[in-house]
């Protein structure tokens, strides 16, 4: 009966995504433990559903259990916006091709930037604006943004 549940709030979730994404330019997922991030979306991402999570793929893609989702919506509106979402939700904000900006950190919250190797590239910290500016380097191709407990790949085309 919990598979069955499951299955049905998935392809509900599917549905209400599909529909919405139309004429969204934001992604905000609300989890149970009361935070929420925000995608600011410059292409409309892939959402895919196995094994219990939600997989979110564009150019910057994670992936969170079913279980842990409180809801999601897709949103017209401005960066400003965004930004007021949640004073506790992480913001990312994908400016260009190299630039991604992350907000709603807390001060001195360490963030590291991965290769797809595995490599680290460059360890930050968060000043007391709780936002950080990333570059990617020059190279295309995909990075690994590793901050609190969770990995969000970048892509560099």
């Amino acid at each position: 009966m919990k598979h069955i549940k499951i299955i049905l709030t998935t392809i509900f979730i599917g549905l209400v995504s599909v529909s919405a994404m139309a004429d969204a330019s934001y992604l905000t997922i609300y989890l149970k433990s009361k935070k929420a991030e925000s995608f600011l979306l410059k292409e409309k991402p892939t959402i895919t559903y196995a094994e219990g999570a939600m997989v979110i793929d564009g150019q910057i893609s994670t992936s969170y259990a079913i279980d842990e989702i409180e809801e999601f919506k897709f949103t017209e509106g401005s960066v400003t916006e965004i930004q007021t979402v949640k004073n506790d939700g992480i913001l990312f904000s994908y400016l260009d091709n190299k630039t991604v900006v992350v907000s709603g950190l807390n001060e001195n919250e360490s963030v590291c930037l991965f290769g797809i190797n595995g490599a680290v590239l460059r360890n930050y910290k968060v000043d007391g604006s709780g936002n950080l500016i990333i570059v990617l380097p020059q190279n295309n191709g995909v990075y690994i943004l590793k901050l609190r407990d969770k990995s969000f790949k970048c892509l560099k085309k």
